[in-house]
């Protein structure tokens, strides 16, 4: 397996790479692809964005004037999820654009499609897998001989391409992103985003506040955190937790929070797209996740200099070191996750000590610069 190094010397003159993304919303992997984007467009590499009309990331480059002639921007009416309307228009845009290499972000479809439509214009792809779970062999077999290269987020979603046969030469670890200038840690900040979100969700002062960062869905873990939930406010009465993010679960988890009777500790507040103006407010951050491919949510709360608890699945330890800027636990194993808790609600300097050592471990390690350096070094190794 490759990892890539950096500095990355700057792309051929007049090279252009597509890159397809389809998610609808403007977090998670689309915000890494605006993150590689603008890095590349500031480095003079020509960019050719292929996302569905009505998706955020689209908007947001067309909206971008300081590097509109380094990122074009091309609107398809479907949005992958193994439409063939999807392949034929992808398929139209490349036959037509001088594209030297075609980047893959997306999955749910795009990941096949995309690979194909490349291979349709005899294009070289690459594409990047953000998720740990396996997949089908015949799946694997197929897909991943689309694609001259592959990157994981996380050392363990590499790992577990390897062990499902997609050979070691092809894959690349890059670690996704943080602007770790987006998020001030200092006192001040901390005390007036601490009351912005006191203000928006009825949080009293003397209460520490936890938040879970995810979407709701089954393998995020929402059920376990709410079920310890109980015994924890007996322990910690002064303690709130709200759920940020949406999802299919939220009806189900809304039901458990009525269920458990938390309603006066815990809320449900959907996503909140100026999350991250307010993020340094939060005491602790709870990811107890199942699965996890490496935890966009993570990168933010260690940036923001708070403390974390995390389930230690997929690529979530090589963020959150346990005992450095947060602790782990063993996915679904519900006491270990209590006894999480009830060591960083009970100290607060401890709390502050993993705060700080998560700045640093955000600066030292995910930086957007290191990111855009770990993909570039992959384009060489493509158009070479």
């Amino acid at each position: 397996m490759n990892k890539a190094d950096s500095p990355t010397p700057p792309l051929a003159a007049n090279t252009t790479i597509a890159h397809i993304e389809t998610g609808r919303h403007l977090y998670g992997g689309a915000q890494q692809v605006v993150y590689l984007l603008n890095g590349l467009a500031k480095r003079g590499v020509n960019n050719l964005l292929i996302a569905p009309h009505d998706s955020a990331i689209s908007k947001a480059f067309a909206a971008n004037t300081e590097l509109h002639n380094r990122i074009k921007v091309i609107t398809t009416r479907h949005a992958g999820d193994l439409s063939w309307g999807f392949y034929r228009e992808v398929k139209q845009i490349l036959a037509r654009e001088p594209v030297d290499l075609v980047h893959i972000h997306s999955r749910r479809g795009a990941d096949t499609l995309g690979g194909l439509a490349a291979k349709a214009n005899k294009i070289p792809a690459l594409l990047s897998r953000r998720v740990d779970n396996p997949e089908h062999p015949l799946a694997i077999r197929f897909k991943y001989s689309l694609y001259r290269q592959v990157i994981g987020i996380s050392q363990a979603i590499c790992d577990v391409l390897i062990s499902q046969g997609v050979t070691p030469e092809k894959i690349n670890c890059v670690h996704s992103s943080v602007d770790t200038t987006r998020f001030a840690s200092d006192t001040q900040s901390r005390q007036v985003a601490r009351a912005s979100l006191a203000a928006q969700f009825d949080i009293p002062d003397d209460h520490l506040l936890l938040a879970v960062v995810a979407q709701l869905i089954p393998r995020k873990g929402h059920k376990h955190l709410l079920a310890v939930m109980p015994e924890l406010l007996k322990q910690h009465p002064k303690t709130s937790l709200v759920i940020f993010g949406q999802g299919p679960e939220q009806q189900a988890i809304a039901q458990q929070i009525q269920t458990l009777q938390l309603s006066n500790n815990v809320q449900l507040a959907g996503f909140c797209p100026n999350l991250d103006d307010d993020l340094s407010g939060i005491d602790l951050i709870v990811h107890p996740a199942e699965k996890e491919g490496l935890g966009v949510a993570l990168l933010k709360a260690s940036a923001a200099g708070i403390a974390m608890i995390a389930g230690r699945a997929g690529g979530i330890p090589e963020i959150v070191q346990d005992g450095k800027n947060g602790l782990l636990f063993e996915p679904g194993n519900q006491a270990q996750l209590s006894q999480c808790l009830d060591a960083l609600l009970s100290q607060a300097p401890l709390r502050e000590q993993m705060g700080l050592a998560g700045i640093q471990i955000a600066q030292n390690q995910f930086s957007i610069d290191a990111m855009v350096d770990g993909n570039l070094s992959v384009y060489h190794k493509i158009l070479a």
